[in-house]
C-alpha cells in the first residue's frame, strides 16, 4: 500500500497551477470576448483538456461521450467510426496536407486527429492553441492573437 501512494502529494491542493498559467489567463481572457468560437489544441490530448478546464468549446478534449456531429464533418461516409465512436482522449495533429487518416487510433480509449487547414475550416475551428509556429494556408489565415507560455493562440480566418 506504501508503494502505490508514494507519488501522491497531499499537501498540493487546488487548481492554481493551471488557473495561474499564462496560457490559461490567455484563452479566459479571448473567452471574455467571444465564448462560442470552437477551439482545437495542437499536441498531446492535455492541451485539450486545458481548453475545456477554461470553459473553452473544445473538440479535442477528452470526450465522455463522441460529438459524433462534429466528426460526420470530417468522415461524411462513416468509414472512420469504429475510431471516434467511443470514449476518447484525443489529441491533435497539424499537416500540411493529409497524409494518414483523420481519425488514428492509438489506444483503446486515444485518438489523434490529423487535421489539415482545411479540416479546420470544414469543422469551423476558430481558435488553435499551438506548439509551434504556422504560416496561413489552403484559404486559412492563422493570425496570431498571443504568445503565452509554450503556447502561441492563433484566431483561424476563412
Amino acid at each position: 500500500v506504501l508503494t502505490s501512494g508514494i507519488c501522491v502529494n497531499p499537501l498540493q491542493r487546488g487548481v492554481s497551477p493551471i488557473t495561474e498559467g499564462a496560457a490559461y489567463q490567455a484563452i479566459e481572457s479571448i473567452a471574455a470576448e467571444d465564448n462560442e468560437g470552437l477551439w482545437i489544441a495542437e499536441g498531446p490530448f492535455v492541451f485539450g483538456n486545458l481548453l475545456a478546464a477554461a470553459g473553452v468549446p473544445s473538440a479535442n478534449s477528452t470526450n465522455t461521450y463522441p460529438n459524433v456531429e462534429l466528426w460526420q464533418t470530417l468522415d461524411p461516409s462513416g468509414g472512420q467510426e469504429e475510431a471516434y465512436l467511443r470514449y476518447a482522449n484525443i489529441d491533435g495533429s497539424l499537416q500540411d496536407e493529409s497524409e494518414s487518416d483523420t481519425f488514428e487510433l492509438l489506444g483503446s480509449d486515444y485518438i489523434r486527429l490529423n487535421l489539415t487547414p482545411e479540416d479546420l475550416k470544414k469543422m469551423n475551428v476558430k481558435y488553435l492553441l499551438a506548439t509551434q509556429p504556422h504560416e496561413s494556408a489552403d484559404g486559412v489565415i492563422f493570425k496570431k492573437l498571443d504568445v503565452a507560455g509554450n503556447f502561441i493562440i492563433y484566431e483561424l480566418v476563412y
